[in-house]
Formats: structure tokens, sequence, C-alpha cells
């Protein structure tokens, strides 16, 4: 499915001044020839389309959201993107990156994926191509962030489509951002949920989800500090494509995802401390079990020289032939173990 946003100043061009949301696909092109003039999206051709591009003044928004196979080769029969970049938006497993086309810009960003069914998080990657008067994004699975710019761009689109393409970039951007806050959120309520249960005898399935956050922890602490990176080029760098103003923008965007690592390495802080609180109690239960058998075996050990001695088969000891030798062995046991407990007690042993 392929939605459309034309805006632009120049209110004597048709197509210009209201914006076009293409819920229709693309028909089928004849794979003999070029896509005719005729062919359009949503009731607008991609004339008025190529027409729209040439005026600088335009700004075009054509989002993918998993295109067919026919809608997919608009990237390279309608806007000649570079192969590389399009076998980087049909292989959907990229780091964060920006490249420089001269003509347009290549970025690939990740954005979470709220409809994951697995409980780990999971993100899905959204591609842009940003040029002078046009941004096309691709993605195979809904991100929120396009759809609040695709309501927000019916709504008032001269408030988010006025100032250009890199200001509309930015505005994409900061949306995308927004969206890591409340899964940051989670992931602090699933911290202090594990720095609570640590206390409450916690047993081996406490400690895989432990684990399992850790991992969480890691993944999208890795996402951020790729993305910064490549939002920070944005900041830095000169590009053709992107203003001094609005390279100021993406500066506070950056802002935004340095606050999110510094919770993020808070969080991981956090979680290495619950680990090592785990292994102490852990230890400490250990240490109780051993301080019990060492008490029985000290007990048992004089008891032990007791019996082994008198458990001897000499023919000549006096102790077996006395009436009373029985008892006064056990009583002398008893005696032993008793005046054992009560050294260890004395001793604060026990």
């Amino acid at each position: 499915m392929i939605h459309l946003y034309i805006h632009g100043r120049d209110k004597q061009k048709q197509f210009l001044g209201t914006p076009l949301f293409g819920e229709e696909s693309v028909p089928k092109p004849d794979s003999s020839g070029p896509l005719p003039s005729g062919e359009g999206i949503a009731g607008v051709s991609l004339n008025s389309v190529r027409e729209a591009l040439q005026d600088p003044k335009a700004l075009v928004w054509m989002d993918f959201d998993k295109p067919t196979e026919d809608e997919f080769r608009l990237f390279s029969d309608f806007f000649n993107f570079h192969p590389l970049a399009v076998e980087d938006c049909a292989n959907v497993r990229h780091h964060p990156k920006i490249d420089d086309y001269t003509d347009y810009l290549f970025m690939i960003l990740h954005a979470p994926d709220l409809k994951n069914e697995t409980e780990q998080i999971r993100t899905c990657e959204l591609d842009i191509f940003i040029g002078k008067n046009f941004v096309v994004t691709h993605h195979v699975k809904p991100i929120s962030s396009v759809k609040i710019m695709q309501e927000r761009c019916s709504k008032s689109p001269d408030l988010w489509m006025r100032k250009g393409a890199d200001f509309f970039l930015y505005a994409l951007l900061d949306h995308l951002m927004e969206t890591y806050e409340p899964l940051v959120e989670d992931l602090g309520e699933e911290i202090s949920w594990a720095e609570e249960e640590v206390f409450f005898n916690p047993d081996d399935k406490f400690l895989k989800a432990i684990f399992d956050i850790k991992k969480d922890v890691f993944y999208i602490r890795s996402l951020m500090s790729r993305q910064r990176d490549t939002i920070s080029i944005l900041s830095k760098e000169r590009f053709a494509h992107i203003s001094e103003k609005a390279r100021l923008y993406f500066r506070d965007t950056c802002d935004v995802l340095i606050r999110f690592m510094d919770t993020i390495n808070v969080y991981h802080e956090r979680l290495n401390s619950t680990v090592e609180t785990y292994l102490i109690f852990d230890n400490n239960r250990l240490n109780q079990v051993m301080k019990g058998l060492t008490v029985i075996a000290s007990v048992m050990l004089p008891l032990t020289v007791i019996t082994g001695i008198y458990g001897m088969n000499f023919r000549f000891m006096p102790e077996i032939q006395w009436e009373y030798g029985y008892f006064v062995v056990l009583g002398g046991m008893l005696l032993t173990a008793t005046g054992t407990i009560l050294f260890m007690r004395h001793k604060k042993w026990l």
C-alpha cells in the first residue's frame, strides 16, 4: 500500500495546496517497459507526481507500507534510486545508518514493533529517502510515528509540510523517538519489580526473567547508540538537502536519544546490582545449608569416635562385660552431643 501527500505553495497548480492520501495500491505495470504516464496513486497520475517533484516549492511524501512487488518497482523505475539503497530496502535487517547519494540521502532507522508477539523487545526497520523536495519512507510493519504524521498531514498539511523536506524529516524523527518513551518506561517498571522480588525468595525462574530483561536492555542500548550516531551526522555534517536551521533541530532529537541512553545506562547498573543481590542471597542460602551440615557433622564426629572404639572386635574389653556398659556409653554419647551444641551456641556459631 502507498500513501501519497503532495503539498506546495504555488496555488496555480492543481496538485498543490492539498494533501492526497493514497489508500489504493499502484496498478500492475507492464513489465516490458517503463511505467505508463497515466498510471498513478490514489487517482493522482505519475505525471502529476513528476510535475510536483520538479517544482522546488512543492513537497512530496510517499509512504510505502508493506508494498507489493509492483509498488516496490517505483523505487528504481520512477525515483531512480541507487540499486544499493533499493537492495537495503528489500533486505530489512540492517543497522541504523545514513548514506549520501548526492541527489538525496538514504537513512535506515528502527521503530518499536508494538505488535510484537514475543515478550522481548523487537523493532522494525524504517527506510527514508530525503531529497530537495521529497521524502519517501518504506516499512513492512505498521509504525505509529508514520501513522501520526499521516493523520497530521491530512488535518493540517500546511503546518507540517510547508517548511520543506528537512523539517518534515525532523518532525517524523521526533515522533519516532517519542515512541520509545513508553518502551523505556516499561523497562523501568520491570526492573523495579525485579528489585523488589529479589528479597522474597527468588527462584531460577526469577533469574531467567532478570536475564531476559538484561537482553532487552542490551538490545535497546545498542540500538539507541547507533541511532544517535546516525542522527548526529545530520546535525553535524553539511548536506545539500539539510538546511542550517534544520540541523539545530536534529541536535534536539540527538538530545532526546542521549537522555534515553542515560536512562538505559542507569537501568543497566540497576540490573547488575539486582543480579549481585540475587547472588548474595543465593550464597547466603548455600552458607546456611552448609552451616547446618557442618553442625550435624560436628555433633556426629565424637559420637562416631565412641562407636568406633566400642565397635572394635577385641576379645578383652572390660566395658563390654559390664552390666550397665551399654547405657553408660549411650549416656556419654548424649552428653557429648549436648556439650558440643552448647559449646557452638556459646561461640555464637549457631
